[in-house]
């Protein structure tokens, strides 16, 4: 019984789909649908269906497979921060702070990086043998979050590195209290 009622509701649905509908309206103007036909009533014909026909795939190659090289998105071995290490305590008094990694390969034409801080997107210069390097301007003191990405040429990621979290230490210039000298004391 269990097997055989999901079969019913859907026979039962189907047929209701097939029944004929009627149109009409009552006494007081209102448009009234049913599967009876009611005095007055006319008949509904179902208008049709919007559909969606797939492309048809090319010959050639297994579905899914581009049909060109150049098609193929450029894959990265690898893409890491050497610099700072997770957990790192940065001194940067100034607020500027260097971020180093490395790429393999090298960057594919077209292809760029982005630096993210804490949400905040600066770019990256890539160097020589896959590495790259950016300083950091008005980094303020405290816990920061560092990712890489490589984009494309319309800015989506290719791919990109995990969350990096680091500490920047900076020197505080405290407010000079004048001391309060006490009578009697020299």
């Amino acid at each position: 019984m269990k097997r055989g009622f999901p079969i019913l509701v859907a026979l039962a649905t189907m047929a209701a789909a097939a029944a004929p509908v009627y149109r009409t309206t009552d006494p007081a103007g209102h448009v009234v649908f049913s599967d009876r036909p009611l005095p007055g009533a006319r008949p509904v014909s179902p208008r049709r269906v919007n559909s969606y026909a797939p492309p048809v795939a090319e010959r050639g190659g297994p579905p899914g497979q581009a049909t060109t090289a150049a098609a193929e998105p450029r894959r990265y071995e690898s893409l890491e921060i050497v610099f700072p290490e997770t957990g790192a305590t940065v001194r940067a008094n100034g607020g500027n702070v260097r971020i180093e990694g490395r790429v393999v390969p090298d960057l594919a034409a077209g292809h760029r990086l982005a630096v993210s801080v804490d949400g905040h997107i600066a770019a990256c210069t890539p160097q020589d043998e896959g590495r790259f390097a950016c300083t950091l301007s008005a980094v303020a003191r405290g816990p920061h979050t560092v990712r890489v990405g490589v984009l494309d040429e319309s800015g989506a990621v290719v791919t990109r590195t995990g969350a990096t979290h680091f500490h920047v230490l900076r020197a505080s210039v405290a407010r000079r209290v004048p001391i309060a000298r006490h009578r009697g004391m020299h």
